[in-house]
């Protein structure tokens, strides 16, 4: 069974944890202690899916995606309450930040849309890097079916016994190093290893490529997967 990787890849973000002296619990504290909880479950799936898809093991794949669906639901429950209740809360530990970024981060687009606000407002503040809002903002544009700004979004298909990965097509390629080194992203090639790296195939950068070309290989390569 060859594997898919639909939509973009996605990685673990890397946060540093924060010490957290032995208090008696607040209600902040509270909230800060339920979202790393929120963390932790949504980057032990994604992490077991990576690890299970580079080694191509089938069944694993298809039983993590279906944790990860059942853990967004009850992420985005936790969340969006949060977020619509009081907005992003203040004096949140880095990893209390990264959830609730992650959890926006792998909802639908409708729901990417909605708090992308709260998360551009997180990123002024301090709250979240500005790497991680302009990654929301490809993402939104990608699934709107638009070109992307930053680079960071691929897509990944089967083409014939093997899959590919290519990046997203990108406006103003030949200034693209220029925008991600403002907002604290690697050059476009060092990218692309990372990418590869992490999913065990090559990725593909080909700055020809517009949306509609590369939505005509998706196309194809799915009904090839279906033939098989």
């Amino acid at each position: 069974m060859k594997l898919q990787l639909w939509g973009s890849c996605f990685f673990a973000v890397a946060v540093a944890s924060a010490g957290l002296a032995a208090v008696a619990q607040t209600p902040q504290r509270d909230t800060d202690s339920l979202l790393r909880a929120v963390r932790d479950r949504d980057q032990k799936l994604r992490l077991a899916l990576m690890d299970y898809y580079a080694r191509d093991v089938a069944d694993s794949v298809l039983w993590c995606y279906g944790q990860i669906e059942l853990a967004d639901v009850e992420n985005q429950r936790e969340v969006f309450g949060i977020l619509d209740a009081e907005g992003w809360p203040e004096g949140l530990s880095d990893e209390a930040n990264s959830a609730i970024f992650l959890v926006v981060d792998h909802a639908d687009v409708e729901a990417q849309r909605r708090y992308y606000r709260d998360v551009v407002k997180a990123a002024r503040r301090g709250y979240i890097d500005r790497g991680l809002q302009v990654t929301l903002r490809d993402r939104i544009l990608m699934r709107g079916g638009k070109r992307q700004v930053y680079g960071t979004q691929t897509v990944s298909f089967a083409r014939g016994d093997s899959t590919v990965c290519y990046v997203w097509p990108v406006v103003r390629s030949r200034s693209i190093d220029r925008r991600r080194s403002r907002v604290n992203l690697p050059a476009m090639d060092r990218y692309v290893e990372l990418v590869g790296d992490g999913f065990g195939f090559d990725v593909v950068w080909d700055r020809s490529l517009n949306v509609e070309e590369l939505e005509r290989m998706r196309r194809n390569g799915a009904a090839v997967a279906a033939d098989e």
